[in-house]
């Protein structure tokens, strides 16, 4: 990895080796017929320890360039422990607060992406039926 590579060649490069992942586990997963259930085995467990060792270093990769595009400055001061512990234990009061919902606020899963409200066509459907008959 190259020190001066910015956050969006890396997420590039971590998709095209991705993507050549992919194509490598189909190769090794097509090489096994279906009587090896030996082989499918080992296979399988190659396949796992590929995927895991790619991830762990994209996430490696991906921590070290936000870690040094976000380097604390000199000036920057740093939180003092009565901030860090207020953090980790918020008011129960304000929590309760904060998980209220609006009564100006539409429910959840009743519009769709058009404002609308969705139709159940099947509901409709057997509705149709009723009345024909």
């Amino acid at each position: 990895m190259a020190d001066d590579e910015d956050l969006e060649s890396l997420l590039a490069r971590h998709k095209k080796e991705q993507k050549a992942l992919v194509s490598q586990i189909t190769s090794l997963k097509k090489t096994v017929t279906k009587g090896e259930k030996a082989k499918r085995k080992e296979v399988l467990l190659e396949v796992d320890r590929l995927e895991k060792e790619l991830n762990e270093r994209h996430q490696q990769e991906l921590q070290n360039i936000k870690g040094r595009e976000s380097a604390p400055n000199a000036s920057t001061p740093l939180p003092t422990v009565a901030a860090i512990e207020g953090s980790l234990h918020p008011d129960p009061s304000q929590t309760l607060e904060q998980l209220k919902l609006d009564d100006d606020a539409p429910a959840l899963g009743r519009k769709s992406k058009g404002g609308r409200t969705k139709v159940n066509r099947q509901a409709a459907r057997l509705v149709r039926l009723l009345l024909v008959y």
